[in-house]
């Protein structure tokens, strides 16, 4: 994030000027044109002071993330949507009881990245200047935010935790991933007529061949190749065959989309994984089986969470500045 230090005078004239100062006319507009509400969480009004904190804290996010370049990748939908959420987590979080102490929210500030110097040692003055002149805000400010950070990120390690992984998922899991396939394919151009092909193929596989002859096309049989393994001849990816992964030598898959029409596949052969290769993919296979158990976690957790809040969002119009008259 260096490019913070070495434009700070332009983020003064874009950041603070621009989005911060669209931010106070935002909050003037609805302090005096909406109702005190911006919405409801667990059956409580959130106030639209409340509401355009948060704001301000995703809006800070984003420009610590992306840098100069944020409006690229956040729109105003999107910071009103990650406000939001914010405040879904600190409300939760508050309600678990969650704290995070001041020595936590200093320690976690002084090994940002962000905020070192050259030798690696935390810069005040530099500190103090991107508060200003990079996020327009105050220091105080900023670290009440991390302090809420800190709180949704404690909130998510509870809820999510460390799921383990035994050895035989891992074992599953390799088998799964190296495990390879060959096949016969033919390539139609119309679904309609695939469906068919596939339906009647799936009955009777030994007519993949005689529907091949009798439209004058041409099988195509595959190498082996895994899940991962990209099928560029057939213009298809491995993952838009994965169920034909669950088929049997002899039996009819299909019809796959594909690039330049539908594939009906006949499995040919299964090979199956080199089982002495799974000393070397154990580590990676267990951080990749927790990362989706994780994952599994936090979107029931979320869903959980929705339901319980039963958000309501109220409508909250910024009005158009209106265009000074040419002098």
């Amino acid at each position: 994030m260096k490019w913070i230090r070495k434009q700070i005078f332009w983020l003064a004239g874009t950041v603070v000027g621009g989005f911060l100062l669209w931010q106070i006319a935002t909050a003037v507009t609805l302090r005096s044109a909406q109702p005190e509400s911006a919405g409801i969480l667990f059956g409580r009004n959130v106030s639209v002071q409340e509401f355009l904190r948060a704001q301000q804290a995703a809006a800070h996010q984003a420009v610590l993330r992306y840098g100069e370049q944020y409006r690229k990748y956040v729109s105003e939908e999107d910071l009103n949507q990650n406000a939001w959420e914010r405040l879904l987590f600190l409300t939760e979080a508050k309600r678990k009881g969650i704290r995070i102490s001041d020595r936590e929210v200093i320690e976690e500030i002084q090994r940002s990245p962000l905020f070192l110097d050259r030798q690696g040692r935390f810069d005040q003055a530099g500190y103090q200047g991107i508060m200003q002149y990079g996020l327009g805000t105050t220091a105080r400010t900023f670290e009440e935010e991390t302090r809420e950070e800190l709180m949704i990120r404690k909130l998510f390690d509870q809820v999510i935790g460390n799921p383990s992984v035994s050895e035989q998922e891992i074992l599953d899991e390799f088998r799964k991933k190296e495990e390879s396939i060959q096949a016969d394919f033919l390539l139609l151009s119309v679904e309609p007529i695939a469906r068919e092909v596939a339906e009647v193929c799936r009955q009777h596989p030994g007519q993949l061949e005689q529907v091949a002859k009798q439209l004058d096309f041409k099988l195509i049989t595959s190498d082996f190749f895994k899940r991962s393994t990209p099928l560029s001849n057939l213009g298809a990816s491995a993952a838009t065959l994965s169920s034909l992964f669950e088929a049997q030598p002899g039996e009819v898959g299909g019809p796959f989309k594909v690039s330049n029409g539908w594939l009906v596949a006949k499995m040919k052969a299964k090979k199956p994984a080199d089982e002495k290769q799974l000393d070397s993919q154990k580590e990676a296979i267990r951080r990749e089986a927790q990362g989706r158990k994780k994952l599994q976690s936090y979107l029931a957790w979320y869903e959980e969470l929705l339901k319980r809040a039963n958000p309501k969002h109220e409508t909250l119009k910024q009005e158009k500045p209106r265009a000074k008259p040419a002098r």
